[in-house]
C-alpha cells in the first residue's frame, strides 16, 4: 500500500520499516472469491441443509469451432479454429497434471496440450458425458467460466458449506464452488495456487438449470373419483417439513399422515415441501420410512358396504395443487435498513403500493387507519410518500414515527428514529389461522403530524412473516389527510 501526498511524493505505508498504518484487526474480507449467487424464482431451498444440482450453466470465454469431423470413437488431436484462449485453463498452462476442458454438444472431453490449432492429449466423455460424433464447424466451448471450471460449478453444491451472509434469499441462493473437487486441486493445498473467481461478474445463461424444492402450506387434491352408494373414498396425505426463508423451522422432519379432502383446500399449520430428487435421496432414504424416498405421497383408502360394488379412482385424472405464501423477513432494523424506502430495492415480497393520491387543497398531517390480523411470528410497517408525482421506481418513501418514536403529545421524537410502527403498541394473535373470523382483526393507526404542506401522497404497506404458513392479513384501508 503506498500514500501519496499533494506534492506527488509516494511513502510505502509499510510498519517493518517505520511506518505507523497497519491493517484494521482483525482484516475484514469483503469478497471470498469462491461464491456465486444463483437467482432462481421461488427455489424453496430455504434451509443451509439443502443440496441443489446445477447444471447448463455456460462459458464466457469466446466459442471456436471444429475446424474437421471428429467421431465417437477418435482419441487424437482436435483440429479447431483458434487455441487462443486454450491454452491456459484456471490462469495456468495446461498440461499433464492441470488438463484443460472443453465442450462440444453434451460431451465434455478434456486436453493435456495444444499444437498450433489443435488440442492433444485427449479424454473422451468426462463426468459420465455421451461420447458422440461431431461434424465440422460444431460449436467448441472453453468450459471454463470467469477463471474456474465449470467442472466445478455444474455438479452438486451444498449450501452448508456458503459462508457469505443473506446466504440464501426468496428468489436466489448463495454456492461455495469447492476448489478441490472435479477437477486438479486449487483450494491452496495442492501444487497450484489457491483458485478463485477473476472478476464480480452478471452471467445471464438462459439455458442454466438447478434443482429445486416445492414448498407449500395448502394443497388441493385433483384426485377424480366415483362412489357408488355404499361406498366411500378417504385419503391421507404423507408430508415432510420445510423452512420459511427466513424462519427457523427444521427441514426433513417427517409429520406422518393427515386426512384431507378432495377438492378442497386442505392447510398445514407449518411450511412442508416436496424435494428435489438430490434432497430425497441425500435425507429420505437413510431411514427407510418413505415409499420410494418421496417427500409427499398420498394413500388412498376405498370402502364398501356391498362387496358387488367398488369406489375407483381415476389415475388419469389426478392431481395435486401446492400452493405456498410468498413472504419473508428480511430486515431487521426498518429505521436504519434504506432498501424500504424505495419499492424497487425492497427486499420485502410482501408490498401494497397505492396510487398517488391528488389532494383538492393541501395538509400538513397524514393518518393511515385499517384493520389485521397479525400473528405473533409477522409484522406490518407503513409508509407514506409526499409531493411526488412520479413513477413508482422513483418515489422515496418514509415510514410512519411509530410508538416508540413518538412523545406523550403525538409528536415525533426523532426523523432518524422512525420505523413505520403503529401509533400505539398493539400485542398480537397468538393463534395460528388461514382464514381468521371477524373477532381475530384489531385496528391499527399510523399517524404523521407537522408535515411540510403536501397536495399529493401514496402509501406503502409492507408485510413480513418468519412463517411461510400464516400471514398478515389487511381490510378496510383508510387514509386521511389533515389540513
Amino acid at each position: 500500500m503506498f500514500y501519496q501526498n499533494s506534492l506527488g511524493i509516494t511513502t510505502e505505508l509499510n510498519y517493518s520499516i517505520g511506518g505507523n498504518v497497519v491493517p484494521q484487526t482483525p482484516i475484514r474480507i469483503n469478497k471470498t472469491g469462491t461464491h456465486m449467487k444463483i437467482f432462481q424464482r421461488n427455489h424453496g431451498l430455504y434451509s443451509e441443509v439443502n443440496r441443489v444440482t446445477l447444471k447448463d450453466i455456460a462459458t464466457d470465454v469466446p466459442v471456436t469451432t471444429l475446424a474437421e469431423a471428429y467421431t465417437n470413437t477418435a482419441t487424437g488431436a482436435i483440429s479447431i479454429g483458434s487455441t487462443t484462449n486454450y491454452t491456459n485453463f484456471e490462469n495456468v498452462a495446461v498440461g499433464a497434471t492441470n488438463p484443460g476442458y472443453i465442450k462440444i454438444g453434451k460431451e465434455i472431453i478434456s486436453y493435456t496440450g495444444f499444437d498450433g490449432a489443435t488440442l492433444t492429449g485427449i479424454t473422451r466423455g468426462v463426468d459420465n458425458t455421451v461420447t458422440a460424433s461431431h461434424a465440422a464447424n460444431d460449436l467448441v466451448f472453453k468450459y471454463e467460466l470467469n477463471g474456474v471450471s465449470l467442472r466445478r460449478i455444474n455438479t452438486t453444491h451444498n449450501l452448508a458449506d456458503v459462508t457469505v451472509s443473506d446466504a440464501i434469499n426468496l428468489d436466489s441462493y448463495n454456492i461455495n464452488v469447492q476448489m478441490d473437487a472435479n477437477g486438479t486441486d486449487r483450494s491452496g493445498g495442492g501444487a497450484f495456487g489457491a483458485l478463485y473467481f477473476n472478476d464480480t461478474e452478471n452471467n445471464n445463461g438462459t439455458k442454466a438449470k438447478g434443482t429445486y424444492n416445492i414448498p407449500y402450506t395448502m394443497i388441493i387434491p385433483r384426485i377424480t373419483t366415483m362412489t357408488p352408494t355404499g361406498t366411500k373414498i378417504t385419503a391421507n396425505a404423507r408430508t415432510v417439513s420445510g423452512s420459511s426463508v427466513d424462519g427457523s423451522q427444521a427441514s426433513w422432519v417427517d409429520q406422518g399422515y393427515t386426512e384431507v379432502a378432495l377438492w378442497q383446500e386442505n392447510y398445514f399449520d407449518s411450511p412442508r415441501v416436496v424435494a428435489s430428487q438430490i434432497n430425497e435421496d441425500t435425507y429420505l432414504s437413510p431411514s427407510g420410512l418413505y415409499p420410494g424416498n418421496k417427500s409427499f405421497s398420498m394413500n388412498m383408502n376405498l370402502q364398501t358396504t356391498d362387496s358387488r360394488i367398488s369406489p375407483v379412482v381415476d389415475l388419469d385424472n389426478s392431481a395435486v395443487v401446492f400452493v405456498n405464501n410468498r413472504t419473508n423477513a428480511p430486515v431487521t432494523n426498518y429505521a436504519t435498513d434504506f432498501r424500504v424506502n424505495s419499492f424497487s430495492d425492497d427486499p420485502n415480497r410482501f408490498i401494497y403500493v397505492t396510487k398517488a393520491i391528488q389532494l383538492e387543497n393541501p395538509a400538513t398531517s397524514l393518518q393511515v387507519l385499517l384493520d389485521a390480523y397479525i400473528f405473533k411470528d409477522c409484522d406490518i410497517r407503513v409508509f407514506f410518500s409526499l409531493n411526488q408525482d412520479t413513477t413508482l421506481d422513483e418515489t422515496v418513501f418514509v415510514p410512519f414515527p411509530g410508538y416508540n418514536n413518538l412523545n406523550a403529545a403525538g409528536n415525533i421524537i426523532s426523523t432518524t428514529n422512525s420505523d413505520g410502527q403503529p401509533d400505539t403498541l398493539i400485542s398480537k394473535s397468538d393463534v395460528p389461522l388461514h382464514s381468521p373470523g371477524i373477532e381475530f382483526y384489531k385496528e391499527y393507526s399510523f399517524t404523521a403530524n407537522n408535515l411540510n404542506p403536501y397536495d399529493v401522497f401514496r402509501i406503502k404497506i409492507i408485510g413480513s412473516s418468519t412463517t411461510s404458513s400464516v400471514v398478515p392479513q389487511i381490510k378496510n384501508l383508510r387514509a386521511i389527510s389533515f389540513a
